[in-house]
């Protein structure tokens, strides 16, 4: 779906509740996400996908080193991508 088409319908589907504040992601109403909206889309789409409810958004990060070290992605470059401040938790993970 376009952009622009999905921006209208949300802010149809929030009416009055719209606070569109420019966000990149947004919760359906526009405002800024909190935990519990992206915990709640991400089960609501794990379903929608039947993979089940039991995953978590930090499941995906980790799923992420896993698949670039088994990939042969060199430590150094995952610990950089993932955000870690040494690859010691890069190799932990």
């Amino acid at each position: 779906m376009a952009k622009s088409r999905q921006l209208r319908e949300n802010r149809r589907a929030a009416g009055e509740e719209w606070g569109d504040q420019g966000f990149a992601f947004a919760s359906r109403t526009g405002t800024a996400l909190d935990t519990a909206n992206v915990r709640r889309e991400f089960k609501a789409a794990c379903k929608a996908a039947k993979l089940g409810e039991h995953w978590t958004p930090r499941e995906l990060r980790h799923s992420f080193v896993s698949l670039m070290y088994s990939s042969g992605v060199p430590a150094q470059e995952i610990a950089r991508l993932a955000g870690h401040s040494n690859t010691r938790t890069t190799e932990v993970v």
